[in-house]
């Protein structure tokens, strides 16, 4: 790990050095990664994590910089958020309804800065106090926090809030069990998404799980040469909509609970399958793109004319399911945002928003396939596969979570300097997995 070269600068003194990191730089890390959680009065995806994370970004930035994710995305980044300032012109010109807000603006280029930033701290982090203790501590410190990220929390805890750093947290804790231990902790974590009628979170377990068993079944047989990574691929993509599917089967037919059986049929029904049912904001979003492909821009602020696009599109049985949507509230409230990062990275920085989102989940899906490169246990596999899929999921389908997006770059940036640096031993200190 790269240090700081500036004599008794504070980022230097943060870290210390690359054999042997300073005392400062343990409760530096410890307490960054508790607070990359909490969020700041100003949004839920600026935590104080991130504001803490400016102090050492000379030293920090370097290692992330230095893998070739942490540059694509960094680099990404700077050109989407660059696209997002030169596109407002156009989005304002182009339809007089609209108008600019400024805070607006200037809390979506935060949202990019702050998570390079996060990341890059993460990665640090996770190299100081060592992968299991950095989930524990960012994952406690995400429950704690869990009730005041979201509105939702009250209605539903697990579902808007506990479910991804409980079950982070419950994998992270038994790490050093086996596969048993590993098989209850997931088959709890399953009930409990059943009970709080979360379909969604029990795909990502099941999807977690699936990609373990594959990942070690390759490599507890050394004698055969090793899988290609396509066919693994493939492989695992099959098996996770063949569950997919069966779950909604079993949902539809009551298995996981009267709620689940009745928000399943209801999705399906309003839109004629359970696909557009469940997230119709895909199709408001290819509408509003097919007349303005270029994106909006930052701080641009939808018009009468852009709600009626979007809104209308959507695939609901009456104007009045489509009126109470969430495209329908993002639009009335001044921000183009479609319940998806990946369409609301697109209407706010443009076509290299897009691009940005699609790469990252190219990056997870090729970090989750090479898990099998580091001797972890099952459960700690398990717990970084949950959070990984997650993520993507994320991106796809629901709005931004900065900080466990961040965490997911961080271990994409780390995860291969890790696996290099057991196969070859280099002069850093001893990270305990």
């Amino acid at each position: 790990m790269d240090s700081g070269t500036g004599t008794g600068s504070l980022s230097t003194n943060i870290v210390g050095t690359a054999a042997r990191p300073s005392m400062l730089a343990f409760v530096y890390a410890i307490a960054v990664s508790v607070l990359l959680s909490v969020r700041t009065p100003y949004s839920a995806n600026i935590s104080f994590g991130v504001a803490l994370a400016i102090i050492a970004f000379p030293v920090t930035l370097r290692p992330w910089l230095s893998s070739r994710s942490g540059l694509v995305v960094t680099i990404l980044a700077g050109l989407a958020l660059v696209s997002g300032l030169i596109l407002i012109d156009n989005g304002l010109s182009s339809d007089p309804g609209r108008y600019f807000n400024s805070g607006m603006a200037v809390y979506q280029a935060s949202i990019l800065v702050g998570l390079v930033l996060a990341a890059a701290t993460a990665r640090w982090a996770i190299a100081v106090l060592g992968l299991n203790r950095f989930l524990i501590l960012w994952a406690s410190g995400l429950v704690v926090s869990a009730p005041f990220l979201s509105d939702g929390f009250a209605e539903n805890p697990w579902k808007y809030g506990l479910a991804l750093p409980v079950s982070v947290l419950v994998f992270s804790l038994v790490s050093r069990g086996g596969f048993v231990l590993n098989l209850t902790a997931l088959a709890t974590l399953v009930l409990v998404s059943t009970v709080f009628s979360y379909r969604s979170w029990i795909q990502v377990l099941v999807a977690g799980a699936i990609v373990i068993y594959v990942l070690r079944s390759a490599r507890e047989k050394p004698g055969k040469p090793r899988r290609s990574r396509v066919l693994v691929g493939f492989a695992l993509g099959g098996s996770v909509m063949a569950f997919a599917w069966l779950l909604s089967v079993l949902a539809s037919e009551g298995v996981l609970g009267e709620a689940v059986q009745r928000r399943t049929v209801e999705q399906a029904s309003v839109a004629g399958n359970l696909l557009l049912g469940a997230r119709p904001e895909w199709a408001a979003a290819w509408s509003l793109a097919g007349r303005y492909p270029l994106g909006l821009g930052m701080g641009v602020s939808p018009s009468s004319a852009d709600w009626s696009t979007a809104v209308r599109a959507m695939p609901f049985s009456n104007s009045a399911l489509q009126d109470t949507g969430t495209v329908s509230g993002y639009f009335r409230s001044g921000e183009v945002a479609f319940h998806s990062v990946l369409w609301t990275f697109w209407g706010t920085y443009g076509v290299l928003g897009f691009v940005l989102v699609v790469v990252v989940i190219v990056l997870i899906g090729r970090a989750l396939l090479s898990l099998d490169s580091l001797p972890l246990s099952t459960p700690l596999m398990s717990a970084v596969a949950v959070l990984m899929i997650g993520a993507a999921w994320d991106l796809l389908f629901s709005p931004l979570a900065l900080t466990s997006l961040a965490v997911t770059l961080a271990l994409v940036s780390w995860l291969p300097f890790e696996a290099k640096r057991q196969r070859r031993p280099i002069a850093v200190w001893n990270e305990h997995l």
